[in-house]
C-alpha cells in the first residue's frame, strides 16, 4: 500500500490567527517529503494537521480535506484513535515515556489488544531492529529509557511509532536537539524507512532536506509557495520567494 496523501483547501486557525491558508498538496507514498520555511510559517501546524494532532489544542479550527489512501481523516465518521494509529508522529525533542525501554515499545501494542508476552517480545524486537537500535539496547530492555543518549532516545521514539504498524510517519524537526553523529543515524534511518512508509519531515535545516527528501515543499506565512522534486527546488526554484529563502536572503 503506497499511502498517498491528498491535501485539499486546508485551513487552520488558532482563534484569530490564520496559521495555514488554503493549502493544496499531494504527498507521494514511499517517498520522503520535506517541509521547509522560516520559523512561524506554519510548518509544524501543517504537519500536525496530517494526523489531527491540532485537535487537542483549544480554539483550533481546521477546515479542508486530508485524504490518506482515499479516506478523509476529518470525516465525522472517522475514529481519531485509528487515524493516529495509521499516521505516527515523532517530535522535535525525544519524549520517551518514564518507563523501561521494553515498556516504551510494548505500551501502544498492549493498548491495541496485544497481550501475549511472546507477541509483545516479537513486536519490541522487530521495532527496535527497524529503528536500528536493537544491538545497542538488547541487554538493557529493563532499564529506564531516560538512561539512553539523546540520539538513542529519538530512535526509541521512532521504534515506538513503528510498533503499531503505521502507514505514514510524520517527523517534526526530529534532529534539532541532536549532535551531528546522532543526526546522521536518524537521516540514514529515514531513507531506509521510506521503502515501507510514507515519510513527511519538517526541518529547519535545508541541507538535511537536500540530503534526504525526494520532494520538498516551501511554506511562507502559512501558505504553500512551491513544491517539487528536491534537487530542482534547490537548483532552480520557480518562485522568487523560494529562491530568496534557499539562497539565505531571508528566513
Amino acid at each position: 500500500m503506497s499511502s498517498d496523501i491528498i491535501v485539499e483547501d486546508l485551513n487552520v486557525w488558532f482563534e484569530a490567527n490564520h496559521a495555514v491558508k488554503n493549502v493544496h498538496m499531494g504527498i507521494k507514498g514511499r517517498e520522503i517529503t520535506a517541509i521547509i520555511g522560516p520559523s512561524g510559517c506554519g510548518k509544524s501546524t501543517f504537519i500536525r494537521s496530517l494526523n489531527r494532532m491540532n485537535d487537542i489544542i483549544p480554539n483550533c479550527v481546521v477546515k479542508g480535506r486530508v485524504a490518506v489512501d482515499g479516506l478523509d481523516i476529518y470525516d465525522r465518521s472517522v475514529d481519531v484513535v485509528e487515524v493516529r494509529k495509521r499516521i505516527g508522529m515523532v517530535f522535535q525533542k525525544p519524549n520517551p515515556f518514564p518507563k523501561s525501554v521494553y515498556e516504551n515499545i510494548a505500551f501502544a501494542p498492549r493498548i491495541h489488544g496485544v497481550r501475549k508476552k511472546e507477541e509483545l517480545d516479537a513486536v519490541v524486537e522487530w521495532s527496535l531492529k527497524r529503528a536500528v537500535l536493537w544491538d545497542e539496547v538488547k541487554d538493557r530492555l529493563d532499564k529506564s529509557a531516560y538512561e539512553l543518549s539523546g540520539g538513542q532516545q529519538q530512535r526509541l521514539c521512532i521504534a515506538r511509532a513503528l510498533a503499531i504498524k503505521p502507514q505514514v510517519i510524520l517527523f517534526d524537526e526530529p534532529c534539532s536537539a541532536l549532535d551531528p553523529i546522532a543526526t546522521a543515524k536518524i537521516e540514514d534511518l529515514l531513507v531506509d524507512l521510506k521503502n515501507d512508509y510514507t515519510v513527511v519531515i519538517v526541518t529547519h535545516n535545508m541541507q538535511q532536506a537536500a540530503r534526504v527528501a525526494d520532494r520538498t515543499a516551501y511554506f511562507y506565512m502559512g501558505e504553500l509557495i512551491e513544491m517539487g522534486e528536491t534537487r530542482k527546488m534547490f537548483e532552480k526554484p520557480e518562485k522568487k520567494l523560494t529562491e530568496q529563502y534557499i539562497t539565505g536572503r531571508f528566513g
